[in-house]
């Protein structure tokens, strides 16, 4: 299987306009993947390695070097941890790096969760420990690897020394990724969206999906703002994930958030609409944070973007406990949050009670000069107090 042409005419753009930039005095290309991955015909490389091959080239002599790994499979690692497996992308990508001449690149795709998920520390420390740092994130459209998987794997931009700041931008057409390269390589201001891309701090990028959640939350305006901004491990007791057969027990001040699929909490075990395998038990220090506040929030569209910017961008999109531990509160003083929810209650009571107006009216018509009655009482008691 092979990515479409479509792919295959982004790929060898991204990979021509980058040897354009840096003149590279030798290149070569390593295809572990399944599929022929470098076949663009304006592709051209010193040397091609691919599955069937078994040479390697000799270490620190190439300028640049680009890379396709097989996608879920593991290796035993090649960096001092007798029998660790860990990911081939990551293996390759270190063998790439000790090719490198004293200022060479290399180009690589890694599976999401190493490149800016959960498991990227490990990555960025692999990377550190050789003299080498991320320059660039380019994200591929969603169906940029059809057949072959529907994730988002990046390509990253590796260097041979620092980088004060690391590039990210979607590649989803050839004038886009012209610019790309100009903005990257001129060091240029960009618009910080992730079709014009933006500079970013090293390790600051965690995906182009909470890239662009964080920029929407930056631009809403409201008076969560004027709150102190907590990290829910400042004011979470306890955080226990769902396990496959297992039910979890009522918790008194607890609150019950979705790992994958509708984000919407509860704070009412029997309220759960999926398995119990599929949400986080978060017990919350009383003396801190009560549940019904951090409900009412994370129903708020801030509070929805805030738990969205949490997915991740692997093969099954889902919010693990690391990143639920890191996700941003707005925490005021537990008198204000009580008081809060007690407006939050009371509204719901009103809302519940013209819901119940509406149906009356339905089933006895006749009822509708003393229900327009009392909805009048209660406009009035709205206007009072806009």
């Amino acid at each position: 299987m092979n990515i479409s042409d479509d792919s295959q005419t982004l790929l060898a753009h991204l990979i021509n306009g980058i040897k354009a930039k840096l003149m590279p005095k030798n290149c070569i290309a390593i295809d572990r993947g399944y599929g022929s991955f470098f076949v663009h015909p304006s592709l051209s490389f010193d040397k091609l390695l691919t599955r069937e091959d078994e040479g390697y080239p000799a270490p620190h002599d190439v300028d640049l070097v680009v890379t396709n790994p097989p996608f879920g499979l593991m290796t035993l690692s090649d960096e001092g941890h007798a029998g660790k497996k860990e990911p081939y992308s990551l293996s390759l990508i270190r063998y790439a790096i000790r090719c490198l001449s004293d200022n060479g690149w290399a180009l690589a795709n890694i599976e999401p969760a190493w490149a800016y998920g959960f498991r990227n520390n490990d990555l960025r420390e692999s990377l550190s420990n050789s003299g080498c740092s991320i320059a660039a994130f380019f994200v591929p459209k969603a169906d940029f690897y059809l057949p072959l998987t529907a994730i988002r794997a990046p390509l990253l931009l590796i260097k041979k020394g620092a980088v004060e700041k690391e590039f990210c931008v979607d590649i989803e057409s050839v004038e886009q990724i012209d610019n790309s390269l100009e903005v990257l390589f001129g060091q240029s201001a960009t618009a910080g969206t992730m079709l014009s891309g933006a500079w970013l701090s090293p390790g600051e990028f965690r995906g182009p999906s909470q890239y662009e959640v964080s920029r929407q939350i930056d631009g809403m305006q409201s008076d969560y703002k004027t709150f102190q901004s907590c990290r829910l491990s400042d004011f979470a007791t306890n955080v226990n994930a769902g396990r496959t057969g297992r039910m979890f027990v009522e918790q008194p001040n607890a609150i019950y958030i979705p790992s994958i699929g509708d984000l919407t909490v509860v704070t009412d075990l029997s309220k759960t609409t999926k398995k119990h395998q599929n949400y986080f038990q978060v017990t919350l220090d009383p003396i801190k944070a009560d549940c019904n506040y951090l409900k009412a929030f994370l129903s708020t569209d801030l509070g929805r973007l805030s738990l969205s910017a949490l997915v991740s961008d692997g093969y099954i999109p889902r919010i693990n406990r690391t990143t639920l531990l890191h996700l941003a509160v707005p925490l005021p003083d537990l008198a204000t949050q009580r008081d809060i929810v007690n407006t939050i209650q009371k509204l719901d009571k009103i809302r519940d009670a013209i819901t119940g107006f509406a149906n009356n009216l339905s089933i006895d018509p006749l009822s509708a000069t003393g229900s327009a009655q009392k909805v009048d009482q209660m406009l009035e008691i709205g206007r009072a107090h806009v």
